[in-house]
C-alpha cells in the first residue's frame, strides 16, 4: 500500500466518524415590558417612533410627511394592512419605486426588543425595494409582533406560507463612518426610519 492509499483510507475511515456539536449557551432573555424595551432601542438607533390605532395610521402618516417637508407622496406595500392604507391628502404609488421617491411605507414581520431591529422579508407583495430607496423609511409594526430576541423571529418566519427569498434585519437608518470617520446619514438607504407601533 502506497503512501497515498493509506492517506486515501484514513480519510475515509474518518468520513463515517462524527464529531459532536458543541451547545452553545443560551443568551438570558430581556427583563421587562418588551415594547418599552424596543423603543428605548429604537431611540439608541436613531429611529423615531410613535404609536397610533389602526384608525390613526392614516392620518400619523400624513403627520410625518408634513412635518418633514415632504411631498405627499407615498410609495406603498401592497402587503396585508397596507393594501387599504389611504387618506385624502396623499397620492399613492403601488408600482416599484424609483429616485423620485422620498417615502415608502411598508410592514414588518417582528421587531427585535433586545436590539430595536425590525425584521422585513420579501414576497409576491412586499417588494424589498421599499425598504432601501427611499429617504424616508415609515414602518408599520403591531405591537403584537414584538418579541424578545432575534432567536423568536425565526419561528414567525418558518409560520409564513412561503419561505421568503430575503430577509433583512435592519436596525435604525442607514449610516457609514468611512468619510473622514464622521457619521453620515443616508448612505445606503434610508436617512430616516420612522416606526408606527399599532395597536
Amino acid at each position: 500500500m502506497t503512501s497515498r492509499d493509506r492517506i486515501l483510507e484514513r480519510i475515509r475511515a474518518g468520513a463515517h466518524h462524527q464529531v459532536p456539536r458543541p451547545r452553545l449557551p443560551e443568551a438570558p432573555a430581556p427583563e421587562g415590558d418588551l415594547l418599552e424595551l424596543l423603543q428605548d432601542n429604537l431611540t439608541l438607533a436613531a429611529a423615531s417612533h410613535q404609536r397610533c390605532s389602526t384608525q390613526e395610521l392614516p392620518a400619523a402618516v400624513a403627520a410625518y410627511l408634513q412635518r418633514n417637508q415632504l411631498p405627499a407622496k407615498l410609495w406603498v406595500s401592497d402587503e396585508a394592512g397596507l393594501v387599504d392604507f389611504h387618506h385624502p391628502d396623499i397620492e399613492l404609488h403601488h408600482e416599484s419605486p424609483g429616485a423620485e421617491t422620498s417615502a415608502a411605507l411598508t410592514g414588518a414581520l417582528a421587531g427585535i426588543a433586545e436590539t430595536g431591529s425590525l425584521v422585513l422579508h420579501s414576497g409576491a407583495d412586499r417588494r424589498t425595494a421599499l425598504n432601501f430607496l427611499a429617504d424616508h423609511h415609515l414602518v408599520v409594526l403591531p405591537v403584537r409582533s414584538v418579541v424578545a430576541c432575534i432567536e423568536d423571529a425565526w419561528p414567525l418566519l418558518r409560520e409564513l406560507p412561503d419561505w421568503p427569498r430575503t430577509v433583512n434585519i435592519i436596525t435604525g437608518p442607514s449610516r457609514t463612518a468611512d468619510i473622514e470617520q464622521t457619521i453620515q446619514m443616508g448612505a445606503h438607504g434610508p436617512r430616516s426610519l420612522h416606526i408606527l407601533l399599532v395597536h
